[in-house]
């Protein structure tokens, strides 16, 4: 079974891949199943706490993950000034490095001025997220982590949920789901797709290793699985400040 939801996006959407640099990067036209499930665990812990957010976490972490894409998506390219934390070696400032991106005005204190690569996504049109449950428990379960889901991706990627989820027997392919897990099949696999390198959960994921006040840390490659997915997509205009994808019927 399904369990659908449609969300209308109210900011602009931003994702690097999980191998991106802070100072680079493009971003994914959409959201990853890692994110998607680390955004309803953030909802579980806000409304139930940690104790019964860690219960819940081995069925988040193992759903089924399909989306149902905007017909078109542009794609904002930009540069942006940022400070970053300056360099050190050995507890003494490292100013041969630091002296190339700190431009006019230099840097203060910890921080230093510099210039990144941002890409930013708009939709033109819902983004539809369905999640795969095996019983009507697990549905009951999750609608209503979705109905409070607020964002996808970075935290100020916004987004807001049309309705109460819906739970069908099959995926709704006529809204053009596709699936998106490394482990689902029947996933869009056209060569003329735009393919990206997205990300999701393994099996073996604990929560100790998602909780930020947990000692242990995140593996990527291992607790992070990544898997290149063709999404059906087609570029049909770029220029210097923007790139605009349409969707292949």
């Amino acid at each position: 079974m399904w369990l659908t939801a449609v969300y209308h996006q109210v900011s602009m959407f931003s994702l690097k891949p999980a191998d991106a640099t802070s100072t680079g990067g493009r971003s994914l036209l959409v959201p990853t199943p890692f994110s998607i499930k680390m955004a309803l665990l953030d909802v579980a812990l806000r409304l139930y706490g940690q104790a019964s957010g860690s219960v819940l976490f081995p069925l988040i972490r193992d759903l089924g993950v399909a989306l149902s894409p905007p017909p078109q998506v542009v794609v904002n390219n930009c540069f942006v000034r940022i400070l970053k934390p300056r360099r050190t070696k050995g507890g003494a400032d490292n100013k041969e490095d630091d002296e190339g991106d700190e431009g006019e005005g230099g840097g203060a204190g910890p921080f230093i001025r510099s210039v990144a690569f941002r890409e930013y996504v708009h939709y033109n049109g819902p983004l539809g997220v369905a999640l795969e449950v095996s019983t009507r428990q697990d549905a009951d379960l999750l609608a209503p982590l979705l109905l409070q889901v607020t964002y996808f991706g970075k935290r100020g990627c916004l987004f807001q949920v049309d309705s109460p989820a819906a739970l069908t027997e099959r995926l709704p392919t006529r809204q053009g789901y596709v699936p998106i897990n490394h482990s689902l099949e029947g996933g869009y696999t056209e060569s003329r797709g735009v393919f990206q390198m997205l990300d999701d959960c393994a099996t073996s994921l604990s929560f100790a290793k998602v909780n930020i006040y947990s000692d242990e840390k995140l593996s990527a490659g291992k607790d992070r699985v990544p898997y290149q997915v063709a999404l059906p997509y087609r570029l049909t205009r770029s220029s210097r400040g923007f790139s605009l994808y349409e969707r292949i019927a």
